[in-house]
């Protein structure tokens, strides 16, 4: 994993400890989503009862949350492995597209908060356009 990051000019990542995964995992995780992630949502349901949940949304559907980000050239040659292979003269010209490419391309993410999952997605050429509404 290391070597194929670091052939694409990407830092090395370090492997966490089973100490500090398992903090993370109890910062990150409520309890309700704890039972739900280990033993489902029926188990979670009749366990926790009715009105006892302190995670925002059970059910599929129920809240969704709008995201954007915008895209980028380099980063996805970097992660399919194409940028190692690129010479610099074609590094410098992916660059400069990129730079013009991140001001006018944006992808708008509906996510749902329940399952994690995107329910649907746009992308957008303008920037000041609002494409909220598609979604």
């Amino acid at each position: 994993m290391n070597k194929k990051r670091l052939a694409n000019d990407l830092p090395a990542l370090q492997t966490p400890s089973t100490t500090t995964l398992s903090r993370h995992q109890k910062e990150l995780f409520s309890t309700t989503e704890a039972e739900i992630r280990d033993k489902g949502e029926r188990a979670a349901k009749s366990k926790l009862g009715r009105g006892s949940t302190d995670i925002r949304a059970l059910m599929i559907g129920e809240l969704t949350e709008i995201d954007e980000v915008h895209l980028s050239l380099v980063v996805t040659a970097k992660v399919c492995g194409l940028w190692e292979k690129l010479g610099d003269p074609e590094k410098r010209a992916l660059e400069d597209a990129d730079k013009i490419i991140k001001t006018r391309l944006t992808l708008l993410v509906m996510l749902d908060v329940a399952t994690r999952m995107p329910l649907a997605w746009v992308r957008r050429r303008d920037r000041h356009g609002d494409c909220g509404w598609c979604l």
